[in-house]
């Protein structure tokens, strides 16, 4: 969502450990992992959600935890040593509002014009409605039903910004050391507790389950910002192939597994293999960069706008299930999102961003 960073400027650690990029270099790699995530949830989302594609992949709900695990890691990597500076909680949370928002505005607009559309609400009346689409449009969770009703993605950036990003910056001087491992034990144990009565870790949409999203989000990001001070002071002692990184991920989410068995596979893969992906993945050797960059730069767009267009798709074919036709239906939508969020992020996003920075420097 947010869990999703695009930024990926280096700088050295509060410990004094050599940086591993300049300012103006990115993880490819990392950027590329967000981008086939993103592009998981899509296929997801168009298969079991709105029917518009006949495969899913098994375990693709766990992207989420991926992305709060590179966003604690670039978060790391870019504020530690401005925080050290003596940033304020006030002036870091400017920040990533500033970087989350412009998108996150785009999606809520593309998903009130849906409203008209969509079958997705539930049995929530117009003035349940109206409370959350005031309340979404700042991120934060409606009070009843699912917590974002409109654009159901939504939730993991509420705790994205207002949970992990807060609770950063504002703790900051204490997230270190037997400290930091604490919260991450205790958030690792919050997750098992609240995934064993069904067994499965696709949980914290809602308001039945919205605890499992605080144990989820509190693990993966302290996770990855644990990952990113280690990588500081010692990266990985050998390089793997972009592509072949990628390709763990995608294998890891489509292995069908389930009951007791699944749920403690999913644990594995978000309390181990992710957080190893990520390590690997900041030291992966790059052979393809653009394509790296361009996934990147598609992924927190698609997240952001891709449930209102499924939406919409839905409404123009007629609600007709679309299983039968394949994998075919569903790619060509997938592939239409992405190029959608690639040009929104660039027409969009981008200078939105630098003209609100523009605003504040006056």
């Amino acid at each position: 969502m947010t869990g999703a960073e695009r930024g990926m400027a280096g700088s050295a650690q509060a410990t004094n450990a050599k940086p591993r990029l300049g300012a103006t270099d990115r993880y490819q790699t990392l950027d590329a992992l967000r981008g086939v995530a993103a592009v998981i949830v899509v296929l997801y989302h168009a298969a079991v959600s709105f029917h518009l594609g006949g495969y899913s992949p098994p375990l693709s709900y766990l992207s989420v935890d991926l992305f709060f695990c590179l966003s604690g890691f670039v978060i790391a990597l870019s504020y530690d040593p401005k925080m050290a500076a003596g940033m304020s909680t006030r002036a870091f949370m400017q920040k990533r509002i500033i970087r989350l928002g412009p998108l996150a505005f785009l999606g809520w607009t593309l998903s009130v014009a849906t409203i008209g559309i969509t079958d997705t609400i539930g049995q929530l009346s117009w003035a349940e409605l109206a409370q959350g689409i005031v309340l979404n449009l700042f991120l934060l969770p409606s009070l009843v039903g699912q917590l974002f009703p409109l654009n159901a993605p939504g939730w993991s950036l509420f705790f994205e910004l207002w949970v992990a990003n807060l609770a950063y910056a504002a703790a900051w001087r204490w997230l270190r050391g037997k400290l930091l491992v604490i919260i991450i034990s205790a958030a690792f144990v919050g997750l098992v507790i609240c995934g064993r009565p069904q067994r499965w870790l696709n949980l914290g949409y809602d308001h039945l389950s919205i605890m499992a999203g605080f144990a989820r989000v509190i693990f993966s990001f302290f996770a990855g910002v644990a990952v990113q001070r280690f990588h500081a002071r010692k990266p990985a002692p050998f390089e793997i192939p972009s592509f072949v990184i990628c390709l763990i991920l995608v294998t890891a989410m489509c292995i069908p597994v389930s009951g007791r068995l699944g749920l403690i596979y999913q644990v594995f893969c978000v309390s181990v293999v992710f957080p190893a992906i990520v390590y690997f993945g900041a030291s992966a050797k790059e052979r393809r960069p653009k394509i790296g960059k361009a996934l990147g730069d598609a992924s927190y767009a698609a997240y952001t706008i891709h449930w209102p267009i499924l939406c919409f798709v839905a409404w123009l074919v007629g609600h007709r299930d679309l299983t039968s036709y394949g994998a075919v239906f569903q790619i060509g939508i997938t592939a239409l999102i992405v190029l959608l969020a690639i040009s929104a992020h660039h027409a969009f996003d981008e200078p939105l961003r630098e003209r609100i920075r523009g605003w504040l420097r006056h």
